[in-house]
């Protein structure tokens, strides 16, 4: 069903608490984390394939043992986020700081600002998933810092995304989106009803009109989803980029999954 990786996929089930367990989620991925004084304070962190620090993935991560907890955490999560995005980079040598015989570095230096930014993303959304996060929008800066053990820069970054803003004022859609949105479900509900191949479903050119609306239809295909369960699935997946359905999911489960996930981030009520 994946038409894009969602790179949160292999740990999602792990993404409880808050605060979340990040060493859980290391172990999970076969990465050791070490803690070392010898880092400069311009390095927090390191992804390495060091051979005596890895785990059985073949990496590690290494972080500033003087740094503060919250610190510690946004750089183990953003290893953590290099590793399930970039680490077949990093062990060609494509992208490495440091290359030895053995043992390659990123300490990201080396990094394009893209790679970079979608690692502080997926580093956000492992510390505070917003299946934790947005029942907790109310809370206090300092609480939430507490209980994500976070930084309240962090904590302010998050409070102003455009999920906080959809959670606490809705969304709004425009008649003249919901009517044409309307006519096109209709017409691919009218010419797929009598088929079974949901390759025929998902190729169907109204199909493909709904993809490429792009993001401001989620509300219209959540709402449709929930009311009228359909093969929107695919449709979602190829929008956000993203999946949280368990690996193995029936349809029904699957589409819990990304009822849940809809709710999470303000789409749906």
């Amino acid at each position: 069903m994946n038409s894009r990786k969602d790179p949160l996929a292999k740990i999602r089930h792990l993404l409880t608490g808050p605060p979340v367990d990040l060493r859980k989620i290391a172990r999970e991925l076969g990465i050791n984390i070490w803690e070392s004084k010898s880092l400069p304070e311009n390095i927090a962190g390191k992804l390495t394939t060091d051979p005596q620090k890895a785990g059985t993935s073949g990496f590690a991560i290494i972080v500033r043992r003087e740094d503060r907890l919250a610190r510690k955490n946004f750089t183990i999560a953003h290893e953590i986020a290099h590793f399930l995005v970039h680490s077949h980079l990093l062990a060609d040598g494509e992208i490495a700081d440091r290359a030895e015989p053995g043992r390659k570095e990123l300490y990201r230096s080396n990094l394009s600002t893209s790679m970079e930014g979608r690692a502080n993303i997926i580093a956000a959304d492992i510390l505070m998933p917003w299946s934790l996060f947005a029942p907790l929008i109310n809370e206090g800066k300092s609480n939430l810092e507490a209980l994500f053990q976070v930084s309240r820069a962090m904590v302010d970054i998050r409070l102003a995304s455009p999920v906080v803003r959809r959670l606490k004022r809705g969304v709004q859609i425009s008649p003249e989106l919901e009517a044409h949105f309307k006519t096109i479900v209709e017409k691919w509900n009218k010419d797929t009803r009598h088929t079974s191949s949901l390759t025929k479903m998902i190729t169907h050119p109204t199909y493909t009109r709904i993809i490429e609306i792009g993001p401001k239809v989620l509300p219209l295909l959540f709402r449709e989803l929930n009311e009228r369960p359909n093969h929107w699935l695919v449709a979602l997946n190829a929008i956000t980029r993203e999946d949280p359905a368990p690996a193995g999911s029936t349809f029904g489960e699957a589409m819990q999954a990304w009822l849940a996930w809809g709710r999470d981030r303000g789409y749906l009520k």
